[in-house]
This record gives C-alpha cells, structure tokens and sequence, in this order.
C-alpha cells in the first residue's frame, strides 16, 4: 500500500504539476474572490482530465465502434488474408528489429501474427506503412515483415512501406487483396477512421480492433491524475480530429 501511495503521489508529475499550479494560481488570486473561484475551477478541470475515468470517457467511443469478430467466424467464411497497419516506428539500432517498433506497432504486430497463424495454415498477411511523412526514412512496414520473417518463416507475408497516412493505406494494400475479403488489424482508437477509408476505397475489409486502452475495472487511483492519461485523450483527440477530416476535408 505504501508503495502505491508513493507512486500515486510522490513519483507522480501530474500531481507536481497540479501543486506548482494551485501555488501560483492562489498566490496570485489572493483577496480577490472572482479569481479564486477560477482558479478552483482552473484546478479542478485540471485535475479531472488526467483522470482514468475521464480519459476512458472520451476514448471509449472509438473503441466501442467495432467489436472483434470471432475467430470462428472468420474461419467459416474462408478469411485468409490479414491487413496490419502500422503504428510508427524508429530507426531500427542494433540487430533486433523488434528495437525498431513502439507500443502501437508492437500490439498491432502481434495481433496480425497470431491471427494468421490461428485462422489457415495458407493464411497470408499484408504489412502496410511507414512511420508517417514526418519521418518517411523509417519503413515500419519492413520493419515488421523482416520480424516476422525471423519469428514464422513458414508464414506468407509481403509488406508495403509507401502509405504516410491513414488515408494512404487503402490504395497500397489495394494490390494485395483484390475484391476480396480481409482482415483489418489497428488500434482500436484507430479503428473508425482506419475503416472509413477503407469503406470509401471499396475494399472488402473486416475490422478485427486490438491495443484497448479503455476498460471497465476502476480502482482507487483512477482518481488521481496520472501523465497516461493524458496521452489517451491526447490520441483520442487526434482520431476525432482525423475523422472529421476525412469525413468533410476530403
């Protein structure tokens, strides 16, 4: 228990920020009633939006919009291609290629090789993307495909590292898959957006949604701000974003 109050407090940022704020926002707020009052409310949105509860509030809808189909049911309808998106990547330092994938890109990998593995032995699975225009040099897509390669070389896989973007990817895997029915593997946040522009394509694709960030579970420090949260709405934001985007920008 010790040890969970001094994570929740001690070696918490968010809560070191919040204090540095409250110090400053009252020490000038001081005999001044209309300034106090902002400030509490200041400090109490604050502190409510690095909230576990919060958080999960605003994600929850992207992730709720498709549910993950059985694996059954996709063996009884004769899916036999899988489609991983890619979550950015680095420059790849060392041997390893694993080094080169971060937290989403390592989930959606993952995901795809097992799923392939599960559904037919002839199961083959397409890579696609890189780590987005701002860093073009970093083919995240072969990256994953020469991963895969080490971890199951009896598995059929092919990658393609030219989609920047979201709105890209349909037009990459196009080639790959045809008319015919696919597995889409992303994000679950990612999810929505990724099937608009697959939907928009015509692509046959089957949402197949991983990496959750939201759950159902609260505890008692879900109530306090944590620096996590706030990269979860941050996520979330820019997929609503992205979505409005490509729903009117396009």
């Amino acid at each position: 228990m010790l040890a969970d109050l001094l994570n929740a407090f001690g070696l918490n940022v968010a809560i070191w920020l919040w204090c540095a704020a409250a110090l400053l926002l009252f020490f000038f707020a001081r005999n001044n009633r209309r300034r106090v009052v902002a400030a509490l409310l200041f400090l109490s949105a604050f502190w409510i939006s690095g909230t576990s509860p919060f958080a999960r509030l605003v994600m929850r809808p992207l992730e709720t919009t498709y549910r993950t189909p059985s694996i059954a049911s996709l063996q009884r309808d004769g899916i036999k291609r899988v489609v991983v998106l890619t979550g950015g990547g680095y420059l790849q330092i060392g041997e390893l290629s694993a080094a080169a994938l971060p937290h989403a890109s390592t989930f959606r990998f993952l995901a795809g090789i097992e799923l392939c593995a599960r559904l037919a032995s002839d199961c083959e699975i397409i890579f696609s993307g890189s780590a987005g225009s701002s860093n073009v040099k970093v083919k995240a897509a072969s990256t994953m495909e020469d991963l895969g390669r080490a971890l199951a070389p009896q598995m059929r896989m092919v990658s393609e590292a030219n989609s920047n973007s979201t709105l890209e990817h349909p037009q990459n895997v196009k080639r790959f898959v045809g008319d015919a029915p696919f597995v889409l593997i992303t994000s679950a946040y990612h999810m929505p957006r990724a099937m608009l522009v697959f939907q928009r394509a015509g692509l046959n694709a089957i949402p197949y949604p991983v990496d959750f960030y939201t759950h159902d579970t609260i505890v008692w420090n879900d109530l306090i701000p944590f620096p996590q949260n706030w990269e979860t709405l941050n996520l979330a934001l820019h997929e609503y974003v992205g979505i409005l985007f490509y729903t009117f920008g396009q």
